[in-house]
């Protein structure tokens, strides 16, 4: 009995929570959301780190937690972080490894079509990650949709993707310029 009366006790002392100030770590973590994240991140934030936040930014620190929340966000459009609907202009890339080997952000979009556009053959579009040729696929399949009709193009395996997309391009040489324009905004 003596024994379980003290794992219980060290059980219930591992499970309170630190007080104090936010360590600078989490700190840091809470800029790069309040700069990259969405308002459902910042609500996941303890009213801790939205003080600390609000203090950094001069802002009030009277009030709940929402109007915390209102704040940083009315914060973040003045700074150019989020655009007209409120959305991360540069937002976090996802955390999962699945999503995170999925994303392509705007270097590296920007990378594949100046390959995509110098290529002479269809082996230097392999240098090209997948997820990046399906974006290239989508644009090219906007403008000639006989290509993504069937939707085979965008379920292809990566060689036999980048044979097809660039088959595609060179028959359809006007696609260059508009894939530039659709792509690299």
């Amino acid at each position: 009995m003596d024994i379980n009366a003290d794992d219980s006790e060290n059980k219930t002392k591992k499970m309170k929570r630190k007080k104090g100030p936010p360590s600078p770590e989490e700190i840091e973590k809470a800029w790069n959301i309040l700069r990259r994240g969405t308002r459902e991140d910042m609500e996941k934030l303890k009213v801790g780190l939205l003080l600390q936040l609000c203090l950094d930014a001069s802002l009030p620190t009277g009030g709940k937690k929402n109007k915390l929340i209102e704040q940083l966000c009315q914060y973040r459009a003045t700074q150019d972080w989020v655009d007209s609907h409120g959305q991360p202009v540069n937002p976090i890339p996802p955390s999962s490894r699945r999503e995170r080997n999925n994303f392509v952000d705007e270097d590296e979009l920007r990378a594949a079509v100046e390959i995509f556009s110098g290529a002479r053959t269809s082996k230097a579009l392999e240098k090209i990650r997948k997820p990046a040729l399906l974006i290239l696929a989508s644009t090219i399949g906007q403008h000639v949709p006989a290509l993504t009709r069937d939707q085979t193009l965008l379920t292809l395996n990566k060689k036999p993707l980048t044979e097809k997309l660039f088959e595609a391009v060179s028959i359809y040489s006007f696609l260059y310029p508009l894939i530039k324009s659709d792509v690299c905004l």
